[in-house]
């Protein structure tokens, strides 16, 4: 049974707001996909082919970004009892900007044109900017003062560096700018990216999320209250030695922040391996995988290892991994609930409302982990052996065709009950 005590699941925004994010973000799947099918074994050969950095913005803003700033629209009132004001106005604005941001901002890239790239940097950074505000209005008016939200407020401290050095390095390769030692800033912009923006609003969510839909034991209360400091500290220190170029001062304390977050990934293992319940779930596996390759790509950065393998365990195996896992669980638990206050608000309890399991089949669950763990064992094999990327581009863009499926599925469900709720209470009136 779901632990929702301490959520204000009243304050959540109409369901559509969330979902107009996840339905987009597995397009940017397939068009990453077919950027492999087109020209894969030039793009595996490095990380600054301007197809690789295109598809890499794909997917950190058009599909990981989309479900992140979902997720937070939903979760900030539910976690923090303080609605974003307007939000289906501001939903609007924050899914424009992020979806033709993302799109042009990647084919800038891809063909490396200013006026494209710098048009989608600017639109890119008025999403993200968009969404800072609906984290600061949240925390601002937030009731209670839980650790989860102080974890949110780092995250989006990250995001802000993030945006800015990203915005500095489009600038610069937009001819706006001229920054020395590019390479420092690249490092830096995915250092803040990966290490706080992402993975401190992964341990903030999962640190919710965890117990109450795995029903495990809750995270240890010194991890709560160390990661995210620690994180940003080490992020902080690691960029201040960074310019003052002091490389090796600079590794040691991004080498903590790696650290503490691999620390963070092995307790979540360990509390999932804890939980109650020991039934076999798809999005454990998801779960399983994300980790587990966020935990090998720490070790392959300590050691100095390529870096597109890093790329790929990051982007293809931790992002998509587990933002799918975390999907599986949210989409239908909203679908239900939007319908049970549906049901009660209109008074009607005749109508059936479908259980979570139904509004997720979990074979095609399980399909779609088998088409993601297959993909990214493709895509790791295609980088010793380039024949390999057609293969793994395939069953990329499958995998993320069957999430838009299972949650156009929902959606569809949704409506359907919903209809049926709001015909009863019409007939009884």
């Amino acid at each position: 049974m779901l632990n929702t005590t301490g959520l204000r699941l009243d304050q959540g925004p109409p369901i559509h707001v969330p979902f107009r994010f996840f339905l987009t973000a597995p397009f940017f799947t397939v068009l990453s996909a077919l950027a492999l099918l087109h020209q894969g074994e030039a793009l595996l050969a490095s990380r600054w082919v301007p197809g690789t950095l295109a598809i890499t913005h794909w997917m950190a803003i058009g599909f990981l970004g989309q479900i992140m700033a979902g997720t937070l629209l939903q979760m900030l009132p539910v976690i923090a009892g303080a609605p974003v004001p307007r939000v289906q106005h501001f939903g609007w604005v924050l899914h424009l900007s992020l979806s033709m941001g993302a799109a042009l901002l990647g084919a800038g890239l891809w063909y490396s044109h200013p006026p494209l790239l710098l048009t989608g940097a600017l639109l890119a950074a008025l999403g993200f900017s968009a969404l800072l505000l609906a984290i600061w209005l949240a925390l601002y008016r937030r009731r209670g003062s839980g650790q989860q939200i102080r974890g949110i407020g780092f995250a989006a401290f990250s995001l802000g560096v993030t945006v800015l050095f990203g915005f500095l390095l489009a600038a610069t390769l937009g001819g706006w700018l001229q920054l020395s030692d590019l390479l420092v800033w690249v490092n830096l912009h995915l250092a803040w990216a990966f290490l706080g923006w992402v993975g401190l609003l992964i341990a903030s969510i999962s640190i919710q999320l965890v117990p109450l839909f795995y029903v495990t034991p809750n995270y240890p209360v010194w991890l709560i209250r160390s990661l995210g400091p620690l994180i940003l500290l080490a992020l902080c220190l690691g960029t201040l030695f960074a310019l003052f170029q002091q490389p090796a001062a600079a590794r040691v304390a991004f080498g903590t922040a790696v650290a503490a977050w691999m620390v963070f990934g092995s307790i979540t293992l360990y509390l999932q391996h804890e939980r109650r319940r020991q039934r076999m779930d798809p999005t454990l596996l998801h779960w399983w995988v994300a980790l587990l390759c966020a935990l090998v790509a720490g070790i392959l950065w300590s050691l100095e290892g390529p870096p597109v393998v890093l790329g790929i365990l990051l982007f293809f195996g931790l992002a998509t991994g587990l933002s799918a896992g975390m999907l599986f669980k949210i989409i239908p638990f909203l679908t239900w609930f939007h319908l049970q206050s549906q049901q009660l608000g209109a008074g009607h309890l005749r109508v059936r409302v479908p259980n979570m399991r139904t509004l997720l089949p979990e074979n095609w669950a399980y399909l779609q982990v088998a088409l993601h763990l297959i993909a990214l064992l493709c895509l790791l094999a295609a980088w010793a052996e380039p024949s390999w990327t057609s293969l793994a581009a395939c069953f990329l863009g499958s995998e993320a065709v069957i999430l838009l499926v299972l949650i156009l599925r929902n959606l569809w469900y949704f409506r359907r009950v919903a209809g049926r709720i709001s015909a009863a209470s019409s007939a009884q009136a």
